[in-house]
């Protein structure tokens, strides 16, 4: 908890380098965090429903239109 305290209050030193007023940093600082968090949770999501769920789009549609498909099912493997 200190360390992520450290980083934080880093942080908050280098943007009252750059914004004097401290309402206005701490709001950008939320924001920040929620960028970096939004961003982060939309980048893993599909990733983690790719490799973990199962469910692969293109398995999925290899084995609707190819392995289902009568035509494909009659003829000789």
């Amino acid at each position: 908890m200190p360390y992520f305290y450290i980083i934080i209050k880093d942080v908050k030193l280098n943007f009252n380098f750059k914004i004097r007023d401290q309402a206005k940093t701490s709001l950008l600082l939320k924001f920040f965090w929620i960028i970096i968090v939004a961003t982060s949770v939309l980048i893993s999501t599909p990733i983690v429903f790719y490799f973990y769920s199962g469910f692969s789009p293109r398995r999925k549609a290899f084995e609707t239109y190819y392995v289902n498909f009568p035509s494909c099912r009659m003829s000789s493997f």
